[in-house]
């Protein structure tokens, strides 16, 4: 998404982008915060509004599914109310009452809730205090931090509570508290700021105060180091407001300007670090501050404008590009700003005078809160794409090998898609210069495709050799690998990469310092070397993160990093050369993940290394340095070991999935972990998997691709991209206006045949005005827009599969409903006539062709000529003057016999007809 909202413009409804306020000081209202991978938002009734990752409960809704459109926060007793203000930790949230006492909601397993255990809650609970025998009270001012908290009493005095790994309480100690501990500042503090892991105090005098981590200089004291107790920062005074991000700090003065200090972000005109405040530059008249993850931002009081610089690779700055600008840059989507927010994450939020809210940045978990479902947790049709042979995905991008040998690429990029540019696609593109493949396999940095005549290309980042030619550069365009010309399979890593030659050796380049390359050495090398002891006899090859595997006579070998055992030799020695995983006989396929393997042995999955979240797949989260076997699978014929999540195809074209689902990566229509084999619903008839980083792709027989899971820089090739190099808006919720509530028809899963028509239409229970219009998308296209009620837009399907429609509706005052989508399923032969319905309307522009008629008269039937992949509408397909049914092979033109004196001629050409 560029300034598309889901697929309509934003310039059509006059909004713009979405960040958070970071204050400290007691006077000022936090509306808007944003922690890791969530976002929360404090409407004008008091109420509290959460979106976005979900897993420890910090959206409050009383459950842990994440959510990408806004919910609101409930305590035990109903929703929380009376509010005055809000902040988002890293997985936490507060909110200050109008009473004076204080809730926590989301994780406590370091006590950062202050309820005096270390457990996490998905409801609003009243923060306890010190004693924990009743309850905090006289609260004017809070800040949540990445894994703790703080909170500042109208007396003065402050409290800090939750993780302390790095003095970041306060009390001298490294001890974590689930209480509120009181912080010695030798006087009364006026306004209160707490970072990643450091702290700050503005005191009485106008001197401020620091402690916590200071490895960066993120304390401002002028040196390096951390302070177990609040130390004067010297020389800053006439502090108005200060702001921590997770390595930075913000100081906004009595007179307007900004200083910074710690690593990046600090708006001086470079990049480097600063143990001391330095001023920011071109920046003036500043009303409000916000540091969050390598990225400030500020607003300017003169005109309501909205600044941002630092970080911006995601787009998180929505500035309207992917730059990083070292000095404040204006976002000039966005006017009469009221409060912003550079959260702990890499996404920011701000709100507007009008109560609108706008969002930038990753989206990965739905915290830009603009409803798009782009993490699909069930099989969903990759468009643009004609039939592929094969697919590969490893990190954030994936390639598919097209029939004619071309090669296309969608997601991330920084080169690795190959296409000449840098930036990321949500689109498949076609890789540069390559009409041959054969293979193809794609690295976290980086990919590689084997060309038709044996020789291997390579393309992305270059550093440590990953290219293999010769050189440490990167390329946006494929690049010959040095000295390979007879490889017959290849394996891309995570940093370095496996070929297998015709002669059963081995070769390997890349990244080695962790024993990879399998040379017996621990260097790296820009250069295919030969991997020790596998020089014949080698039928597969898999390149994991740190590791490789090969198979061999049915046994399995493995080398390098064995960190959580997944070498497979019962210990978690690194190996610099090949051993033989233990107890391994009859396998027949072999994949290498992230610091775990796969192997398919006599139909089963076998598994071993790191288990965290129960992609070895046995029922446990426990690692294993030997393989175990998973679940109850049989009659599996390929697996692939991903992230954090497996995959195995059987015999009979279904998927099976296991492991992390936080994105719906397995498939299975949740997002809750499983730890033993699930079936992927909705998908048949597959003959390759693959995954990367929280996504999951099948390659039907057909040769379509479906995808599920996470969808980061449009990886699912869907058009819903995460990273808007300008602000999107965030529907379903305003700060002043109530929202209207849509309803959506037909239902959910309606059969609807190809080339028919379906009418979609939305009903709405109004807000506070009447409706002005109704938007209808699909994979972040804008298909249709109904100015006048009833809102409706007749469709017809012209690919088959499921199709997601998308439905949002805009009132008078600009508030937005929640978008609402449905699924409509084009089946492949509605009818089961034995001709599919797309070839029907290709062909004959209607799915009702009869099985036995011969459009073409030429003897063959209508159902004849699908199977032979001829047309119906041509009596001559091939043009060789032999009509289709006296053909021996009508889809090329037959060689024609001519006499001559001295025999027969061979003529290798059609007959003119």
């Amino acid at each position: 998404m560029t300034s598309s909202l889901l697929g309509f413009n934003l310039a059509a409804i006059g909004l713009v982008a979405s960040f958070t306020i970071a204050s400290a000081s007691a006077a000022e209202q936090k509306v808007i915060s944003g922690g890791i991978y969530h976002s929360v938002m404090l409407k004008e009734d008091g109420t509290v509004w959460a979106w976005g990752n979900n897993s420890a409960g910090q959206l409050g809704n009383n459950s842990t599914t994440h959510s990408s459109a806004p919910v609101q926060v409930s305590t035990s007793s109903g929703p929380l109310t009376g509010i005055l203000k809000i902040d988002a930790g890293g997985n936490h949230c507060l909110a200050l009452k109008d009473d004076g006492t204080l809730w926590a909601w989301g994780a406590g397993y370091y006590g950062q809730l202050g309820v005096g255990s270390n457990t996490n809650s998905s409801l609003a609970v009243q923060v306890k205090d010190a004693a924990g025998s009743s309850y905090l009270t006289g609260v004017v001012d809070i800040d949540a931090a990445t894994e703790f908290s703080t909170a500042l009493l109208g007396s003065g005095v402050m409290y800090a509570w939750g993780r302390n790994n790095t003095y970041q309480l306060g009390d001298g100690t490294a001890t974590d508290s689930n209480l509120p501990k009181l912080v010695s500042l030798g006087q009364s503090a006026v306004g209160i700021s707490a970072g990643g892991s450091h702290t700050f105090a503005i005191l009485s005098d106008g001197s401020v105060k620091a402690w916590g981590s200071g490895g960066v200089g993120e304390l401002g004291l002028g040196v390096i180091g951390h302070k177990s107790t609040p130390t004067t920062v010297p020389g800053l005074t006439g502090v108005a407001q200060i702001s921590s991000g997770v390595h930075h700090t913000l100081a906004r003065m009595t007179d307007g300007t900004v200083k910074a200090w710690g690593w990046h972000a600090l708006g001086n005109g470079t990049y480097g670090s600063s143990s001391s405040p330095v001023n920011v530059s071109n920046l003036t008249g500043v009303t409000e501050i916000s540091a969050g993850y390598f990225t400030s931002m500020a607003i300017r009081g003169s005109d309501k404008s909205a600044w941002a610089w630092g970080s911006n690779n995601d787009g998180r700055l929505g500035i309207g590009s992917l730059d990083s600008p070292d000095i404040p840059q204006k976002l000039t989507a966005i006017s009469n700003v009221e409060g912003l927010s550079a959260p702990l994450g890499a996404f920011s939020l701000v709100v507007t005078e009008d109560g609108t809210v706008w969002a930038a940045g990753v989206n990965d978990f739905g915290q830009l809160g603009d409803g798009v479902p782009q993490d699909r947790k069930v099989p969903e049709q990759v468009p643009a794409l004609g039939p592929v042979r094969a697919i590969s995905s490893r990190y954030e991008h994936v390639l598919a090998l097209r029939q004619d040998g071309g090669v296309w690429a969608w997601g991330a990029n920084g080169g690795k898609l190959g296409d000449g540019n840098m930036g990321a696609s949500s689109f498949p593109v076609p890789v540069s210069n390559l009409t041959d493949a054969v293979e193809v396999s794609a690295g976290d940095f980086f990919s590689l495709a084997r060309r038709s005549n044996g020789s291997v290309a390579a393309w992305g980042e270059g550093w440590e050799g990953m290219l293999g030619s010769g050189n440490d550069n990167g390329s946006a365009v494929p690049v010959a690998v040095s000295g390979i010309n007879n490889a017959i399979k290849v394996s891309a890593g995570s940093v370095h990469s496996l070929a297998l030659l015709a002669d059963g050796s081995v070769k390997s380049w890349g990244y080695g310092y962790d024993g990879q390359l399998g040379n017996g050495a621990a260097v790296s090398s820009n250069t295919p070397v030969n991997v020790s002891t596998l020089t014949s006899g080698v039928s597969d090859v898999s390149a994991g993160d740190y590791f490789g595997l090969a198979l061999k006579s049915g046994e399995v070998w493995a080398w390098g990093g064995n960190y959580a055992g997944e070498v497979g030799d019962g210990t978690t020695t690194t190996r610099l050369s090949p051993v033989k995983v233990t107890g391994l006989s009859n396998v027949t396929a072999i994949s290498a993940g992230v610091s775990y393997a796969l192997a398919v042995n006599n139909g089963e999955v076998r598994a071993w290394g790191i288990n965290s979240y129960g992609n070895l797949g046995n029922g446990t989260v426990s690692s294993s340095s030997t393989p175990v076997r998973a679940g109850t699978l049989t009659d599996v014929v390929a697996v692939k070991a991903g992230y954090s999540h497996s995959m195995a195809l059987k015999s009979d074209g279904t998927v099976w999935a296991w492991g992390y689902n936080g994105a719906g990566q397995i498939g299975n229509d949740g997002v809750t972990n499983q730890l033993t084999p699930v079936q992927v619903t909705r998908l048949d008839g597959a003959k390759a998997i693959t995954n990367g980083s929280g996504t999951s792709f099948a390659l039907k027989e057909d040769g379509r691709i479906s995808a599920w899971g996470r969808n980061p820089f449009g990886a699912l090739a869907d058009n819903v991209a995460p990273i808007p190099g300008l602000p999107i808006v965030v529907p379903g919720v305003n700060r002043k206006h109530a929202s209207p509530v849509l309803t959506m028809s037909p239902a959910d899963a309606t059969v609807v045949p190809m080339g028919s028509d379906v009418i979609i239409s939305g009903s709405y229970a109004l807000g506070d005005a009447a409706m002005d219009s109704s938007f209808f998308y699909s994979r972040g296209i804008e298909m249709n827009v109904d100015a006048m009620a009833p809102f409706a837009w007749s469709f017809r399907p012209d690919s088959y599969g499921d199709i997601e429609i998308n439905q949002i509706g805009l009132d008078f005052n600009s508030a937005t409903s929640v978008p609402k989508s449905i699924r409509l399923r084009v089946p492949y032969d509605h009818d089961s006539d034995g001709m599919p319905d797309w070839w029907e309307v290709e062909h004959f522009g209607t799915i009702s062709a009869t099985p036995s008629g011969d459009a073409d008269g030429d003897g063959l039937s209508n159902e004849d000529e699908f199977d032979l992949g001829t047309s119906p509408m041509d009596s001559d397909t091939d043009g060789d003057g032999i009509p289709d049914a006296s053909d021996t092979n009508p889809l090329e033109p037959e060689t024609i016999p001519l006499p001559s004196a001295t025999g027969q001629i061979f003529v290798w050409a059609p007959l003119e007809k």
